[in-house]
C-alpha cells in the first residue's frame, strides 16, 4: 500500500496505519520505520503516538535510544536504533523483551536489529518526493 501526502496532510497516512492496527488485531504490534534522515519518521511517530493520546507530547529518542509513553489503555515504544553499531548493542539494551511483548512499538533504524523482529512486524518505508510531500509504503 502507498500513500502521498503533503506535511500539512500527515493526519491521512496516521488514520490509514490505526485501521491497519485494527484490522490485524496483532495484541503487540511491532512498527519498522525506514527512511532517510528528513524523511518524517519522527514526525510520524509524534502525530501516531498523540492520536491514541492527545496530552502526550512525544520527541525523537535518539539519544536515549527509547521513549515510552503512557496511554490510559497500554504503552507505546518508540526505538531510535540509529546510534547502534552491532547487533550485540541490541542484544545488551534488552529491547527485545519488549518488541511483540508488551504495547506498541515503533522502532527507527530498525535494520541493526532485523534479526529480533518476526513476519508480523508491519515495515513502514517513507520517502521524500519533494520538500513538501511524502510517500509512504507500507508491507
Amino acid at each position: 500500500m502507498q500513500i502521498i501526502y503533503k506535511l500539512n496532510e500527515i493526519d491521512k497516512p496516521v488514520s490509514y496505519l490505526r485501521e491497519i492496527l485494527t484490522e490485524l488485531k496483532i495484541e503487540f504490534p511491532v512498527i519498522l520505520l525506514t527512511g532517510e534522515m528528513g524523511a518524517g519518521k519522527t514526525t510520524f511517530t509524534s502525530r501516531l503516538v498523540r492520536s491514541f493520546d492527545s496530552s502526550l507530547n512525544p520527541n525523537s529518542p535518539t539519544f536515549n535510544l527509547m521513549n515510552e509513553y503512557k496511554t490510559s489503555a497500554f504503552s507505546i515504544f518508540h526505538f531510535d536504533l540509529y546510534r547502534l553499531k552491532s547487533s550485540e548493542e541490541v542484544e545488551n539494551l534488552g529491547f527485545e523483551e519488549i518488541w511483540g511483548k508488551q504495547g506498541i512499538s515503533i522502532v527507527e533504524w530498525w535494520q541493526i536489529a532485523a534479526g529480533y523482529f518476526d513476519k508480523s512486524a508491519i515495515e513502514i518505508r517513507m520517502e521524500v518526493v519533494d520538500e513538501n510531500t511524502r510517500r509512504m509504503i507500507m508491507n
